[in-house]
């Protein structure tokens, strides 16, 4: 279910809310909630092509992330990069999704997935930021993450996508990086304790900083038979945001995830195709440490 998941992670430009949860933290050790780029989180978001629509869709996505992080009392930068580019025919009923005020809520389940062929788009070059990463694909068409210990960017650089083209044609896509925030509230929890979520109350949040683009606020948890997930987003330029109680109501009461990161995206339209392109920054505390982790859902 890679393509799936991706684009779980990277389309919602079809949709009214236009809102996905592409994780930022590219840290293996910390749990992960959505999909970056067709792996589990490690990035996620919501679909691009609404549920409702049973026709063919080529969607492709591309994800940066760029991390500095304190690891051990000293700065760490980290990075990754990915992409797919798939055929999608039928509708997902494994997926239902609805809007409650800034979030997409999501619950998945028992149901069919769509089928779907990978295409390529030749080698991508993601350029604009201290090095430029370079995406070939496999001899199956799929494009396998990059990632490596330096930070892609700072913020306010332009970054841009050249596709050499293939079976997609050729394009370029470009955004604005966003800059890392410092989250002020909630305190973030140390060591093994987890972040308190109480699903009968909203939830809040501030932070300092400038930066393009959104903030995103992601919450998952799982029972043996259904997955919620919770992608909240807010303009980055208000420094604050509330999450309405009514998001969490299909939470079960246990522990799951969250991941609070800044991104920016833009989409190329090649002919017949829809492209989005995503950058992102994981959040941060005071001491520099990224803003995801275990959440208690109470």
């Amino acid at each position: 279910m890679r393509n799936l998941v991706s684009l779980t992670c990277f389309f919602s430009v079809l949709t009214a809310a236009a809102l996905f949860a592409c994780s930022s933290s590219t840290n293996q050790t910390t749990p992960q909630g959505s999909a970056d780029g067709g792996v589990s989180q490690e990035g996620g978001e919501s679909g691009d092509a609404s549920d409702d629509d049973a026709g063919p869709r080529d969607l492709g996505g591309i994800f940066a992330i760029s991390d500095s992080v304190t690891v051990d009392g000293g700065p760490s930068g980290l990075h990754r990069a990915g992409a797919f580019f798939t055929h999608v025919n039928g509708i997902d009923t494994t997926t239902t999704s609805k809007t409650v005020g800034p979030c997409v809520i999501e619950t998945i389940g028992n149901g069919n997935a769509p089928s779907e062929t990978d295409f390529s788009a030749g080698t991508l070059h993601i350029s604009g930021g201290v090095k430029t990463i370079d995406l070939t694909p496999t001899a199956q068409k799929a494009y396998d993450p990059v990632s490596g210990n330096t930070s892609l960017w700072s913020g306010g650089e332009m970054l841009t996508v050249a596709a050499e083209g293939k079976d997609v044609p050729a394009f370029t896509v470009t955004l604005v990086a966003p800059s890392k925030l410092t989250m002020t509230a909630p305190a973030l929890p140390q060591g093994a304790s987890n972040l308190s979520v109480t699903r009968s109350a909203p939830f809040s949040a501030t932070w300092t900083g400038a930066s393009s683009g959104q903030v995103v606020l992601y919450f998952d948890a799982a029972t043996g038979a259904n997955a919620f997930s919770a992608t909240c987003t807010f303009d980055a330029s208000t420094l604050k945001a509330e999450v309405p109680a009514a998001a969490f109501a299909d939470f079960p009461a246990q522990d799951g995830t969250f991941n609070f990161y800044t991104k920016q995206a833009a989409v190329a339209s090649p002919p017949g195709w829809t492209v989005r392109f995503t950058a992102s920054s994981a959040i941060v505390d005071k001491s520099g440490a990224s803003a995801t982790g275990y959440a208690t859902f109470k």
